[in-house]
């Protein structure tokens, strides 16, 4: 944890390095927060079912800690230029996703062993995320984003609904401004 008080940039960077694990995925450098993280393609469950068509986004952490309201975010690396299988593949991972979080919050699920406990109970909100690499050979990068992000929040509306997220968000990881202005600074690091 952070200490209380007055605390500098660099010195609040390298805390921040010390309670996180990194990870590359997709080309992609992701700092996600000790203990208060999963990766679904790690749990020994979950590779059980990884055969059976199930899908899933690539980390789940969670957000402001355990004893603040609770927020689990899901986020999806994605290396692909946006087409038509790139949509319903996205769809897939966050519906699959979605469903095996919330599996989590009844008694002796089945991923329950291998999840942190803190994830066991439904959080106050859940946030989604797909960060598409920004060398992707796209003639209009920005304009297929906003297209990708309103294909999936329309195809996904009333699932988004039944777990109160107002939308998908698909960001490029080059857009710096929009990863600080979200607060994801400390999770994809320049």
């Amino acid at each position: 944890m952070w200490q209380k008080g007055k605390v500098s940039m660099s010195k609040r960077k390298k805390q921040i390095r010390k309670q996180t694990i990194e990870y590359i995925e997709s080309g992609i450098s992701v700092n996600m927060p000790d203990k208060q993280h999963f990766r679904f393609e790690s749990l020994k469950t979950y590779q059980k079912l990884s055969g059976t068509g199930i899908k899933e986004m690539d980390f789940c952490w969670l957000k402001g800690g355990f004893d603040t309201e609770k927020t689990f975010v899901l986020m999806e690396i994605w290396n692909k230029a946006p087409e038509q299988t790139v949509i319903e593949d996205l769809t897939g991972k966050v519906i699959d996703s979605l469903m095996m979080l919330a599996s989590l919050w009844l008694p002796n699920a089945y991923l329950c062993k291998d999840v942190p406990g803190a994830f066991h109970t439904p959080p106050n909100s859940i946030e989604l995320f797909i960060i598409m690499r920004g060398d992707i050979n796209v003639h209009d990068n920005a304009h297929h984003l906003v297209a990708l992000k309103d294909i999936l929040n329309s195809k996904l509306k009333s699932r988004l609904r039944l777990f109160k997220i107002e939308e998908v968000m698909v960001l490029d990881n080059n857009n710096r401004t929009v990863i600080k202005k979200l607060g994801l600074e400390a999770y994809l690091p320049e």
